[in-house]
C-alpha cells in the first residue's frame, strides 16, 4: 500500500493487487503473554498502537492535500481486532482504495452487464452496482476502441451518464477499460 510513481514531478500512489491476490487489513495489536504488567508498560504499548495509526495518516504524497492513505480505510481497519480482516475482495473496493487489479484475461467480447458493473463500480453516489435497468447501453464506435454509455442512479434522484471505453494500449494488446461518470 505504501507503492508509488512519479508522474510529471509529482509522487503518487502505485498500488497492484493479482486478481487472484488476497489483501486484509485490522488494526494494529499486542500479543501479550501471560504475566504481571505495571502501568507504564500498558501506557507505552498503548501509545505504540495509536503512534503507528498517526504514522498511516501522516503518510502523503508530495501534492498538497492528498490522501496517500484513504481515512476510510484506516477507520475499516481500525474496527477489526488481530483475528478480523477488512478485505479488498471487490472491484469497487479496489477502485476506492487506489488499487490496480492486474493478471485478468482479455473478454472475448463486451456485454451489457460488463459495461454495467463497470459504471456501478465507479459511481460513488449510490449502492446500486450497474445501470438503470430499463435503460440500453449506447455504442458508439471511436478511431481508437469502442464508447459504451448508459444511465446510472445520481444524487438527489438523479441520473448520470457513465461512459465506458474500451481500445488496445500500445504493442501489450491488453484492453484498457476506462469508465467515467
Amino acid at each position: 500500500m505504501a507503492g508509488t510513481e512519479i508522474i510529471e514531478a509529482f509522487q503518487t500512489p502505485s498500488r497492484r493487487l493479482h486478481a487472484k491476490g488476497t489483501l486484509g487489513f485490522h488494526a494494529p495489536f499486542l500479543q501479550v503473554s501471560a504475566g504481571t504488567y505495571d502501568k507504564i508498560e500498558i501506557d507505552n504499548s498503548f501509545k505504540a498502537g495509536i503512534l503507528a495509526l498517526a504514522e498511516l495518516l501522516a503518510l502523503e504524497p508530495d501534492y498538497p492535500h492528498a490522501e496517500f492513505f484513504r481515512k476510510e480505510l484506516i477507520v475499516e481497519m481500525s474496527r477489526r481486532g488481530p483475528n478480523e480482516v477488512f478485505l479488498i475482495d471487490t472491484v469497487r473496493k479496489a477502485i476506492k482504495f487506489d488499487i490496480e487489479i492486474y493478471g485478468l484475461r482479455e473478454p472475448s467480447q463486451i456485454t451489457r452487464r460488463m459495461i454495467c458493473n463497470a459504471c456501478g463500480n465507479v459511481n460513488p453516489i449510490s449502492q446500486f452496482n450497474g445501470c438503470i435497468s430499463e435503460n440500453e447501453v449506447k455504442v458508439m464506435p471511436t478511431k481508437d476502441g469502442v464508447e459504451f454509455s448508459a444511465q446510472v442512479p445520481g444524487a438527489e434522484g438523479y441520473n448520470n451518464t457513465c461512459s465506458v471505453v474500451t481500445g488496445r494500449v500500445g504493442s501489450l494488446m491488453n484492453p484498457l477499460i476506462f469508465a467515467r461518470l
